[in-house]
Parts: C-alpha cells; sequence; structure tokens
C-alpha cells in the first residue's frame, strides 16, 4: 500500500473541487481583482497560523513507533511558524491596512476549515494531520505556477506574491517529507481512510473559505469585521495569544 501514491491519486480525481470554487476561477483566468485577493490573503492568514499547532497536537498522540517521526515533524512544525507574516505581507503590498488582522476573528468558513482539523485529530485519527497536510502543500506545488502567471496578468505585482511564491517552491521539500510521513505511519487501511477523508474535508473546506473570501471583498467597503471601538476595548491578552 502506497498511501503517498493513493493521496495523489485522490487529489486528482476531485480536482473539480477546486474547478467549481469561484475564486480559483477567478485566480486562474486574472480576473481577480486586487482588493478580492487581499481578501482572500487576509483569511490565509488565520489559517496558517495554526498550522505549526496543528502539527505539534498531532505529535502529542503519536504513539508506539509513530514517535520515531516526532522529532522530523516538529522541524517541519518549527518551520511553518511565522508563514502567516507572508500574506501580511502581501496585504501590506496591495495597499490595505494590516494593523487590526491578527486581532480580527476569521470568517466562519475560515473558522470551519482549522477547526475541522483540530476535531480529526482530537476525537477521530491523530493521522488525519497527513491528509490537511497534504491539501495545503501539495496544491501549491501543482498549481502554483500557473496562478502566479494568471496573477500578473490581473495587475497583481509579483510584490505582492510571496505567500505563493514561497509555498510553490518550498513545499516541493515538504511533500518529500510527507511520503516518508506517509510511509512510515499509515499502517492500516482504515488509517489510510482516515487520511483520505481528512484531505477532502479540507479540499471542501478551503475552497468554501476562499468563495467567501471573495463575497466577502464584494460586499463589505470596511475590509476589517471589528469595528475600531470593540478593537479599542479588547482585553489587553488578546494581543498576547492572537
Amino acid at each position: 500500500m502506497n498511501a503517498y501514491h493513493a493521496l495523489v491519486a485522490d487529489w486528482n480525481d476531485t480536482l473539480h473541487t477546486m474547478a467549481r470554487s469561484k475564486a480559483f476561477v477567478l485566480m486562474g483566468t486574472g480576473e481577480i481583482t486586487a482588493r478580492q485577493y487581499a481578501c482572500v490573503l487576509r483569511q490565509v492568514f488565520h489559517y496558517v497560523r495554526e498550522s505549526s499547532q496543528t502539527m505539534t497536537l498531532a505529535c502529542s498522540h503519536f504513539r508506539g513507533a509513530q514517535r520515531a517521526m516526532i522529532k522530523t515533524l516538529m522541524r517541519h512544525a518549527t518551520s511553518e511558524s511565522g508563514h502567516e507574516f507572508l500574506a501580511l505581507h502581501d496585504i501590506a503590498a496591495l495597499g490595505e491596512d494590516t494593523t487590526n488582522i491578527p486581532f480580527e476573528r476569521p470568517l466562519p468558513a475560515t473558522f470551519a476549515l482549522t477547526a475541522s482539523i483540530f476535531h480529526l485529530i482530537e476525537h477521530h485519527e491523530p493521522l488525519s494531520i497527513l491528509g490537511y497536510m497534504f491539501q495545503l502543500e501539495y496544491t501549491p506545488t501543482q498549481v502554483g505556477p500557473k496562478y502566479i502567471a494568471a496573477l500578473e496578468r490581473a495587475g497583481i505585482p509579483r510584490t505582492a506574491m510571496t505567500f505563493l511564491g514561497e509555498h510553490s517552491e518550498v513545499d516541493v521539500a515538504h511533500c518529500k517529507l510527507l511520503a516518508q510521513y506517509c510511509k512510515t505511519l499509515i499502517r492500516t487501511p482504515e488509517q489510510l481512510e482516515s487520511v483520505l477523508y481528512a484531505r477532502r474535508v479540507t479540499a471542501e473546506l478551503y475552497a468554501e473559505m476562499l468563495d467567501k473570501s471573495i463575497e466577502f471583498a464584494d460586499r463589505w467597503k470596511d475590509m476589517s469585521p471589528l469595528n475600531p471601538e470593540e478593537l479599542r476595548h479588547a482585553p489587553s491578552e488578546l494581543a498576547a495569544t492572537g
């Protein structure tokens, strides 16, 4: 059983999940506006900053022979820490104010994306993290260059594509690590099924998050869901834990 190849095949079988996403269509055709792209990046910031913690959470559940992968996966988690600031950089490069973003609540669709993997790890199968990681790291290696070229046609400056550019390149090496994780950790058909399910859930919720980002961009004049008065009276610990 080659679990990594099974994930690749499953990804190819469900490309329609992305194809029907309005955001992917707009990005792929070069018709996305700078404001819409900024709103996508805004939600990217919110889910990406959870990445390291979901990976370390999964490690806390590893038992027996699985422990052999903890050090490697923790190094992987550490390398992901701080990537959310690439998204902030790109939003600022588009001329948007990023001051309040770390302290606002994500859109419900973004919350659903991050909450799903926490729930799967804690209450179903810790190895679900591999499906989540595969969807979010394999996808940029396959479609990243195409979307970078399309974004350029849409007038998005290269200076606002550091997040996408970084993950189109770095995630090639991360996918090699994922192949190693799959070979070492996935030992039963039941575990593979759980990982495949997590990948499908992630694919669908990610597409939903992007579509809601586009709706948000089209509907709101003020990009911040929190008004200045709420921010002014936010508890001091928000800055420390946000």
